[in-house]
């Protein structure tokens, strides 16, 4: 409710950045103004927010798989992966 009042949306945002030779990943809870791309994303839709030096940030939106076919394939790569012994 407060982020709402704010004007803001909760969302699971993964960042990847370069800090120097370092590539610094995390996935956390974040909030965004509603007015960011990513914060009318829902349901099984990839997003994907990039920045650039010429364009600045560029945000990518389309249809994703979904929950079954996600699973399915997790299962299928798990299957793959015990069959090859790893």
């Amino acid at each position: 409710a407060e982020a709402r009042d704010a004007g803001e949306r909760w969302k699971l945002i993964g960042k990847v950045e370069r800090v120097g030779e370092k590539v610094i990943a995390s996935v956390q809870p974040t909030r965004l103004p509603v007015s960011h791309p990513l914060a009318a994303v829902n349901g099984a839709t990839n997003a994907l927010t990039f920045t650039t030096e010429l364009l600045g940030d560029v945000t990518v939106i389309g249809p994703g798989a979904g929950r079954l076919e996600t699973g399915y394939a997790l299962v299928e790569d798990l299957l793959a992966i015990a069959d090859n012994g790893f």
